[in-house]
C-alpha cells in the first residue's frame, strides 16, 4: 500500500466514502442497510476513516505508556513479594505467610514475562494496514448492527475508504478481497495480546475515538 496516502478530515472523508458505498457497493445487503440509516452511516464513516489515518501512531504511542506503566508496576511488586516474603520466612518466620508470598512472587513474575509478550512491535499489526483498527471497526458495526459482520462487507468497506484516502495496494492487486480481510484478521489475532491481557479491546476503545462522538466533526 501506498505510504504517502492520508485520509482527508473526517467530514469530508464522510461525504466521499458513503458516495463511493452508495455508487460502488450497494449490492452487499448489510451496506444497503447502512445506507439506509443515517446514524448506521455515521457510525460507518468514522469507524473507517480511523483504518486509513493515523489510528495506528496513536495507538503505538498509548500502547508504549501503557506497557511502560506495567513494567514500572510489576517490577515494583515483584520486589516488594520478594523482601516479604524474606521477611516473613527469615526475620519473623511465619510458614503460612512465606508460602502464600512465594507464590505470589511467582504469579508476579508470569504477569511480567506475559506483559513482555504482550506489547508486540507494531509491524505485527500488519505492514500496510493497522488490522487493529479493523477489527475495531468490524466489533463495533457488529455491536449496533447485532448481526456478524462477513468479511466480504469488510473487505467492500475497507475499498470504499481506500478509495477515498487514495490508497493503493502493493504489486498488482486492484482491490481486497474476503480472503484478504480474513487472513489480516486471523495474523492479528495470533500476533496480538487479545488474549493474553484483557484490556486490549479497552485500550481500542479509548484511543480510537467513539465513532459517534465524531459525527459532528
Amino acid at each position: 500500500m501506498r505510504k504517502n496516502a492520508s485520509a482527508p478530515p473526517l467530514a469530508i472523508f464522510r461525504t466521499q466514502f458513503l458516495r463511493v458505498l452508495e455508487g460502488y457497493y450497494r449490492a452487499d445487503p448489510l451496506i444497503g442497510r447502512i445506507l439506509k440509516d443515517n446514524v448506521l452511516q455515521q457510525h460507518c464513516a468514522a469507524l473507517l476513516w480511523f483504518t486509513v489515518n493515523d489510528a495506528r501512531e496513536r495507538l503505538t504511542r498509548e500502547s508504549t505508556r501503557r506497557r511502560d506503566f506495567l513494567v514500572s508496576a510489576l517490577d515494583d511488586a515483584i520486589r516488594g513479594a520478594k523482601a516479604l516474603e524474606f521477611v516473613y520466612a527469615k526475620l519473623d518466620p511465619k510458614p503460612h505467610l512465606a508460602e502464600y508470598l512465594s507464590t505470589l512472587h511467582s504469579d508476579l513474575l508470569v504477569k511480567r514475562q506475559a506483559v513482555d509478550t504482550a506489547f508486540v512491535n507494531f509491524k505485527a499489526y500488519g505492514r500496510d494496514r493497522d488490522w487493529s483498527a479493523v477489527r475495531y471497526a468490524k466489533d463495533e458495526l457488529e455491536r449496533r448492527l447485532q448481526i456478524s459482520v462477513p468479511n466480504a462487507t469488510l473487505a467492500d468497506l475497507l475499498n470504499a475508504a481506500d478509495k477515498v484516502a487514495g490508497r493503493k495496494l502493493a504489486g498488482t492487486k486492484t482491490e481486497l478481497h474476503e480472503a484478504d480481510v480474513e487472513i489480516g484478521l486471523r495474523r492479528l489475532a495470533q500476533r496480538t495480546f487479545e488474549l493474553i491481557l484483557p484490556f486490549y479491546k479497552q485500550i481500542l476503545a479509548e484511543h480510537y475515538a467513539i465513532a459517534s462522538d465524531l459525527s459532528a466533526a
